[in-house]
């Protein structure tokens, strides 16, 4: 065989990371222009700041991802640390959420139900980056949640918040 059919190009994709996706789109110009990738990248938030005094998960914000166009992965990217000193708890998770219910997003319940895509580590003193991607589903929205940390004047600190779709 000496070319991949037309057809089958977008579905060989979807079992790809998004790394390798996108080096994919670029081996030859056929493939290119039919898998057309276009990359978005959009700041979502600006500044977060948390100081709950819990070992709980707590509801952050939502992660909007378009549905007007198909969309192969998400990457969310943030600079955050914790309150720079003493021990370090604080941490934040994705959480997917079917469009079809509602949720109790009080902290009260936990994440009710929801499916978590993917929990980071601990935060660090000092501001770093943080990235993580995921490969949203037609059914479902997407929230990221946090975790403080128990005792007294631990925070959590998120800025630059944005998603770059694929």
């Amino acid at each position: 065989m000496e070319q991949i059919p037309d057809d089958i190009s977008p579905l060989m994709v979807d079992y790809l990371p998004r790394l390798d996706a996108v080096n994919l789109s670029r081996t030859c110009r056929k493939l290119r222009s039919q898998l057309s990738f276009t990359t978005t990248r959009r700041r979502i938030l600006t500044g977060f700041i948390k100081d709950d005094r819990d070992d709980e998960r707590h509801y952050g914000f939502q992660i909007p991802v378009t549905s007007q166009v198909a969309v192969h992965s998400i990457l969310v990217s943030m600079s955050w640390k914790d309150q720079g000193w003493g021990n370090l708890k604080g941490m934040v998770l994705l959480v997917a959420e079917d469009k079809t219910r509602s949720y109790d997003r009080s902290g009260r319940k936990g994440l009710d139900g929801g499916r978590v895509i993917r929990t980071s580590d601990i935060a660090p003193h000092t501001l770093e980056n943080l990235s993580f991607s995921f490969r949203p589903r037609q059914h479902e929205s997407y929230h990221l949640w946090y975790i403080v940390g128990g005792g007294g004047g631990h925070s959590l600190r998120l800025s630059n918040v944005s998603i770059q779709s694929l």
